[in-house]
This record gives structure tokens, C-alpha cells and sequence, in this order.
């Protein structure tokens, strides 16, 4: 693989590891609003976009928001 493509990769890797953590930061706050089903929409969409793309790192930070909303929803199952 060529520098430039390499460059580009590592541009497209780190624009979607922001996007990403804007994403777990905006679901936190809704989720710490009380704003639970709309936490558990924005947290969804996201996990979707980062299995489509490929980008795993996020998870972690997801999968959090996701079970707190969950049980702020009485979803403890």
C-alpha cells in the first residue's frame, strides 16, 4: 500500500473515532437527562454505523450507554 493511501486510511480512522465519541458523549447526555428511549435511538444508529463501517473501538463506549439506558428504561432483561 502506497504512503498516501496509508495516510488517507489512518485521515478516515481518525475522523470516524471522532465522530464516534461525539456520538457517545451526546447519547451520555441524554441518557444523564433522563432522555432514555432517545439515548438508547442515538446509541443504536451509532453501533450500526460502526458495524457497517468496521470501526470497533467505540463499542465499549456504547455498549455502556446502551445498558444504563436500558435499565433507566426498566429493560433489564
Amino acid at each position: 500500500m502506497s504512503e498516501k493511501l496509508q495516510f488517507q486510511d489512518r485521515l478516515l480512522s481518525l475522523g470516524l473515532a471522532r465522530v464516534s465519541e461525539a456520538a457517545a458523549l451526546a447519547s451520555a447526555r441524554l441518557i444523564g437527562r433522563g432522555e432514555f428511549a432517545r439515548g438508547v435511538e442515538l446509541v443504536g444508529q451509532t453501533l450500526e454505523a460502526c458495524e457497517q463501517s468496521g470501526w470497533q473501538m467505540c463499542y465499549g463506549q456504547f455498549l455502556r450507554c446502551l445498558s444504563e439506558a436500558l435499565a433507566g428504561l426498566g429493560r433489564l432483561e
